[in-house]
Order: structure tokens, then C-alpha cells, then sequence
């Protein structure tokens, strides 16, 4: 096991402390209003058909609540034209990692951007709090060694909660 693998849940308990929870149960500092739920629906037909019959999701809810922030103006003109203002960063979210008692935490590449490989399957990005809304991935930056992190775009069309 290497160095980072053994740091990799030290990051994920220090992360938890700014959330409503910590990861060993106790009151965290709830200082990340926003959270955000990852689902992959799949339709039974097409995408968005619903005479064929009900979609099934499959959802996850990032724990610990990673940070929720609009890119900076500095950021999307760096972007070269890939982000736009309105744009929000989410993250550090701590990849994935197993235990040495093999409890494992974190997240995969896959969970963070599951792989719509018919077109049947829909992944939605829904942020609840202050920034709520349906939203759509832009990027998955993934060239730290401690860190993912998730850049979204708000959806044209999105419901209100």
C-alpha cells in the first residue's frame, strides 16, 4: 500500500469536517449548504419516453459534501471558450480508496461521470441548496493525486425544488 493510498482516508475524515456530518457520525461544521446527488435513470425505451414505461434510477449522494462554488471570471477566460459564467466547481471530492480493514470510501471516475453507453441512459447532476438545480457535466478534472473535482453546467430547462 502505498503513501497515497494510506492518505486517502485521512483526506476524506479531514473533508468531512466542514459538512453537516462527520464521516465518524459526530456534528460536523455545516459550513457546504449545497450537496449534490449524482443519478443514472434508465429509460426502458429511447431517452425521455415514457410510453414504453417508467425509468429506474440509480442515484448517489457525495459524502463528505464536497465544496460548491461559481468559477471565477479568472477561470472561464482561461477555459479557452470550455466554461461559461454561471458554471460551478465542485469538489475536492476524494478518489476512491480501500481500507487496510477493507472498508473502502471515496469515489471513482466512474461514479463522478458514468458512462451513458445507450440511448437509454441519462446521468443527471442535481444540486440541492442554494445553487439548486439540474445540472450537466462539463468536466472531470482529474490530475491531482488527492483530489477529484467537477465542473457543471446548469441545464436550460430546470425544475424548481
Amino acid at each position: 500500500m502505498s503513501l497515497r493510498d494510506r492518505l486517502l482516508p485521512v483526506a476524506d475524515r479531514i473533508r468531512s469536517i466542514a459538512g453537516p456530518t462527520k464521516l465518524s457520525g459526530n456534528d460536523g461544521l455545516d459550513v457546504r449548504p449545497n450537496s449534490l446527488t449524482i443519478t443514472v435513470r434508465t429509460w426502458p425505451g429511447r431517452l425521455g419516453d415514457t410510453t414504453a414505461g417508467e425509468y429506474s434510477d440509480a442515484s448517489t449522494t457525495l459524502a463528505p459534501v464536497p465544496r460548491i462554488r461559481s468559477l471565477t471570471s479568472r477561470e472561464v477566460a482561461a477555459s479557452g471558450g470550455l466554461y461559461e459564467q454561471g458554471d460551478l466547481l465542485v469538489g475536492p471530492i476524494t478518489p476512491a480508496y480501500t481500507n487496510t480493514d477493507a472498508s473502502t470510501g471515496g469515489y471513482s471516475e466512474t461514479d463522478l461521470a458514468p458512462v451513458q453507453s445507450t440511448d437509454s441512459i441519462e446521468v443527471l447532476y442535481l444540486i440541492t441548496g442554494p445553487s439548486a438545480g439540474d445540472y450537466r457535466r462539463i468536466e472531470l478534472r482529474r490530475g491531482r493525486a488527492f483530489r477529484y473535482e467537477l465542473v457543471l453546467r446548469k441545464k436550460q430547462t430546470t425544475p424548481m425544488y
